[in-house]
């Protein structure tokens, strides 16, 4: 139900007023959570903000300008699948600009540093049988050929069989700094062939972005293999298979020749509807392929060199060109800038304001440590007119801690964010299953915690999404509901500054919830008042069949950052409750001491769908001041 339905608001069945108390067995700590009673089917106020609506957005969400392998294209598919309304671009500002991205690889050696400041490692693979393979590194002492080139590789390979044999060496940059955006780039290799026939051939390969489905070119990364040698003429084209194709390069064998690469041109070329600038340099590696056995392919590489047109804000207008260009294909989705500022820790969200690339000549490549850097970064959002999320709390580490590590991040992130009062953020990024190692549950903790001494968090749901293929399936598929008049950037920030968002699992909920007091929106908001009670009104639509609700409350009892535990109760509501009283049931609220009171929406298998903001009930002024957007009108 949203805000502009109107329901019988006095036809709701009558049903016995029960009271329940929240999770007395659960209190942990002296004092307790106090109860909450709960008036199922009481009589309700008509919601008060008949424009507003809940518009879903995916928040936190990469593309080709990012480290993985997703593009606009396939991200924009999925929301639209997903019925997702807004997407917040959200790429690694860094990574955007290409700060610190590899220029020059001099081929000297399996583990390199190269001309600017990036490890570079090559990692060997082989394809196929070969009855030899050759993979070294040489100087001018043992290879007259080099000529003034100091190093360079040799790469070789002698078929043992009918079908195609290839010798690899795929190439990574520290930190994955050459994955950057294919726009405006420009890739040369020096090419020594000795060996290339119509059966064997020298390959630089670039492996690009994810796409959706095209006509009859199925969903998959698409490559290209720039080749010297093979059975096609220098300047020929053809498709290999459906999402990879075959460039012939002129490179005469026996000399050095310097082949200039263009690869997002040559996307849009070979695949027609494809823009090459939403892609990356995903993969990248340099190859000798033989068919036939006995047949033999090889030559030398030396000083790759990447050169990119990512200098200033170039980049956002590059993404804003590609917004409008897939304005039309996706009709439903609207597209918003936003970026990840990503050489903090932690890293920070910025959304709405006047977005604008960092400058970050002079600073290394790898995320400061430094809290003055994020708080910094902090003051230049809010300057800026943006409002800024806490990424991912507990970091970027894949796998699940074990249940004693994931208690030891969770008590430190407790004390770290009350400590320094989570940077001044607005956001923090809630919903995750599983992000850093830690669970769910730890990161409902940290964002508990923070509520109990008054740091007043708007939680959102994220994905931070890499891929664009699967969101529905994903373990990381969160998405957050914002109550406003409408899609325009300045009504959704307003509700992210208020708290008046709700988030949750895209696949398994789609329905609405938010809280009310005294006709008038509560959730996300602070009420301060002496009343031993407070009557709160709490919209629950939609709910999965079976699901329940769950109300937490906590203490706002200012414990400071040695006690991390979160003082709460809750109390469980069955979905059926809501769908006999036309959605809606309030609840009195104990608030003799400070509390605050958010949802928790659980399905039939007991696995949390979707979460509500808090609304803070206390009883004096926030020490550290109210946020003028979250004071409850009225």
């Amino acid at each position: 139900m949203s805000d502009s339905t109107k329901v019988g608001w006095n036809d709701a069945p009558k049903v016995p007023r029960r009271a329940f108390l929240i999770g007395s067995a659960a209190v942990v700590g002296a004092g307790g959570a106090g109860a909450v009673a709960v008036a199922v089917g009481a009589q309700r106020t008509p919601h008060p903000n008949s424009d507003l609506r809940a518009v879903c957005m995916a928040m936190h969400v990469h593309a080709s300008a990012s480290e993985g392998p997703g593009s606009m294209e396939a991200q924009l598919t999925q929301a639209a699948k997903c019925g997702v309304e807004v997407l917040w671009w959200t790429d690694h500002d860094f990574r955007m600009s290409a700060h610190d991205a590899a220029q020059l690889v001099r081929c000297s050696g399996m583990l390199e540093d190269t001309a600017d400041v990036t490890e570079w490692r090559w990692t060997p693979i082989g394809f196929g049988k070969a009855s030899g393979r050759i993979r070294n590194f040489v100087t001018p002492a043992t290879h007259p050929q080099l000529g003034d080139r100091g190093h360079a590789m040799r790469l070789g390979v002698t078929a043992a069989g009918s079908t195609l044999t290839r010798n690899v060496m795929s190439g990574q940059a520290g930190n994955l700094l050459n994955r950057t955006s294919l726009a405006g780039q420009i890739i040369e290799v020096d090419v020594f062939p000795t060996d290339v026939t119509q059966s064997s051939y020298l390959a630089i390969e670039v492996t690009t972005s994810f796409r959706p489905a095209h006509a009859d070119v199925p969903a998959d990364v698409y490559t290209i293999s720039y080749r010297v040698g093979g059975p096609q003429l220098p300047g020929v084209s053809v498709l290999v298979d459906p999402t990879g194709a075959a460039v012939t390069l002129d490179a005469p064998v026996g000399r050095w020749t310097t082949v200039r690469l263009t690869p997002a041109a040559d996307l849009s070329r070979i695949w027609p509807g494809v823009d090459g600038t939403d892609a990356s340099l995903f993969r990248f590696a340099l190859v000798a392929a033989a068919r036939g056995k006995g047949k033999v392919g090889g030559g030398y590489f030396a000083n790759v060199r990447f050169s990119r047109d990512a200098s200033g804000q170039r980049p956002l207008a590059t993404q804003r060109r590609l917004m409008m260009y897939y304005e039309d294909r996706f009709p439903t989705v609207q597209q918003v800038q936003a970026v990840e500022v990503s050489l903090t820790t932690p890293h920070l969200g910025w959304y709405g304001g006047h977005i604008a690339l960092p400058n970050y000549i002079g600073d290394g490549p790898n995320p400061s440590q430094d809290e003055d850097v994020a708080l910094a970064a902090v003051g230049k959002i809010h300057a800026a007119g943006g409002v800024a999320s806490y990424c991912h709390p507990f970091g970027t580490a894949v796998g699940e801690l074990s249940a004693t590590l994931q208690e030891t991040a969770r008590a430190a992130k407790c004390t770290e964010l009350v400590t320094n009062r989570a940077l001044g953020c607005d956001l923090l990024e809630v919903g995750y299953r599983l992000r850093g190692g830690c669970n769910l549950a730890q990161h409902e903790s940290v964002w508990d915690n923070c509520s109990r001494n008054e740091i007043f968090l708007t939680g959102v749901g994220v994905s931070d999404d890499h891929k664009g293929q699967d969101w529905s399936g994903a373990l990381l598929n969160f998405v957050t509901w914002a109550w406003a008049r409408d899609t325009k950037v300045s009504s959704l920030i307003h509700a992210l500054r208020r708290g008046r968002v709700y988030f949750g699992d895209v696949a398994k909920f789609n329905g609405q919830l938010d809280m009310h007091m005294n006709g008038v929106p509560a959730m996300g908001t602070v009420s301060v008042s002496s009343k031993a009670k407070r009557t709160i009104s709490i919209l629950a639509s939609g709910l999965p069949s079976g699901s329940t609700v769950e109300v937490w409350r906590g203490l706002v009892d200012l414990a400071g950052a040695d006690d991390t535990e979160p003082k709460r109760t809750s109390q469980t509501i069955d979905a059926s409750a809501f769908a006999a009283s036309n959605d809606e049931t309030s609840i009195d609220v104990d608030t003799s001491v400070s509390c605050f009171v958010r949802l928790v929406v659980k399905d039939k298998d007991d696995l949390p769908v979707a979460f509500s903001n808090p609304v803070w009930l206390l009883r004096h002024k926030p020490e550290h001041g109210l946020p003028s957007a979250r004071r409850l009108a009225g």
